[in-house]
């Protein structure tokens, strides 16, 4: 169960990340790069699950928002579907 749990925060916090890019935060560089591999990691556990592919598909945003300023209202998107993701492990 616990792993299960961390998962979820690992969902939490790209959610977290997503928001604050969404709103103008500065994102240290570090972060988004641990965030997308750890999301990375955790889609390579089942891919044949929906979760696992809006995990690859928030990683892709993750790495295009390095290299190009993303809407913000696509980044809010992916902070939705990837948090609500992320809290359906705490019920």
């Amino acid at each position: 169960m616990g792993i299960i749990l961390f998962l979820g925060l690992i969902d939490l916090n790209a959610a977290i990340l997503l928001l604050g890019m969404a709103f103008g935060n500065e994102i240290p560089l570090i972060l988004i790069i641990f965030t997308s591999v750890s999301l990375f990691l955790k889609a390579c556990i089942c891919l044949a699950d929906i979760g696992s592919v809006s995990d690859l598909a928030v990683m892709v945003l993750f790495i295009v928002s390095i290299f190009t300023a993303v809407p913000a209202w696509i980044l809010i998107i992916g902070a939705i579907l990837i948090g609500v993701k992320g809290l359906q492990t705490f019920v």
